[in-house]
């Protein structure tokens, strides 16, 4: 999967989860892993990411600085064992 995206007449429809969980059955029929990219001002991206059990992989102090921030944002408890 390269790029996933919920068109703009459509955004905030609450319909990025059901796309990520379709996605995901899909891809568990023929992986056990997975890794995906995303950027760092995709906050709703993240959150729905984290909501699957994606975990943050911190390769840098700036990725760990980054990390705080969105962890702190989304005000998400669980992301901030792995800082």
């Amino acid at each position: 999967m390269h790029w996933v995206g919920i068109h703009k007449d459509f955004q905030g429809k609450k319909l990025g989860k059901p796309l990520v969980n379709a996605a995901m059955k899909n891809m568990a029929q023929f992986h056990n892993k997975a890794y995906l990219t995303t950027q760092t001002t995709s906050i709703i991206a993240i959150k729905i990411y984290l909501d699957f059990d994606f975990e943050p992989l911190l390769t840098s102090n700036n990725c760990q600085r980054v990390w705080h921030l969105i962890a702190k944002e989304l005000n998400h408890t669980e992301l901030r064992k792995f800082l």
